[in-house]
């Protein structure tokens, strides 16, 4: 009877061994996925963020681009014939030469400004002059002085006598 209850006890510990076993072995498994899980996340995490990078680093390569061609249009001395065409002319003109060096220096720049100046001429020159109104500059009488006819025709409307 002794043997039996050392076998039964051995038998239940070993039943009890494999069942610690399958659930370490359970364990490791969902461990592993989420292991996976987490790499998987990450993986997410770092696309995400490298697509960020690429964004931010094309924004400020057009900002250094709009920089720089504001500068090359001062140091070739060209003048914008208003604020709306320094910007149509950022647009207009073909970057597609200009170039960003690894130290941040853009290149091209001036050579684009020259062939925008030579195929759109009129987005550079004099900007508009405002027409002037006063009748000073028309040619009439400064205030306070009217011409010989003008006073005699005012004295007739008015019968007035003037001193001679």
């Amino acid at each position: 009877m002794d043997t039996i209850r050392k076998l039964r006890a051995e038998a239940k510990a070993n039943k009890d061994a494999a069942k610690r076993l399958a659930d370490l072995e359970a364990a490791e498994t969902k461990r592993k996925q989420a292991e996976m899980s987490e790499l998987d996340k990450f993986k997410a995490q770092v696309a995400e963020k490298e697509s960020a990078l690429q964004a931010l680093q094309n924004e400020l390569a057009a900002s250094r681009k709009r920089q720089e061609f504001s500068l090359a249009a001062r140091r070739l001395e060209l003048k914008f014939a208003s604020a709306e065409a320094e910007a149509d002319a950022f647009s207009l003109a073909d970057l597609s030469e200009v170039e960003i060096g690894e130290d941040g220096k853009v290149s091209g720049m001036d050579d684009a400004l020259k062939a925008l100046k030579k195929s759109k001429p009129y987005l550079f020159g004099q900007p508009a002059q405002a027409p002037e109104i006063d009748a000073q500059s028309r040619g009439g009488p400064k205030p306070g002085e009217l011409d010989e006819t003008r006073k005699s025709e005012l004295a007739q409307r008015f019968r007035l006598r003037l001193p001679k």
